[in-house]
């Protein structure tokens, strides 16, 4: 995969829809570094990856 993450969506649910809002920069600038986050409904982790990213030092899902 070269350094590329892959996400697998399922059909006929809204995963697709929450993905492209993180990938769209819908969360803005949000730092996270160093902080702990509690993503609340966690879904399919695509916000706790952002904030992983981002550099959380730890999440609650």
């Amino acid at each position: 995969m070269d350094g590329e993450a892959q996400v697998n969506v399922r059909r006929q649910s809204w995963d697709r829809n929450i993905s492209a809002n993180v990938v769209a920069g819908e969360y803005g600038d949000i730092a996270f570094s160093g902080t702990t986050v509690v993503d609340i409904g966690a879904h399919i982790g695509s916000f706790s990856i952002l904030a992983a990213t981002r550099g959380a030092r730890r999440i609650l899902a």
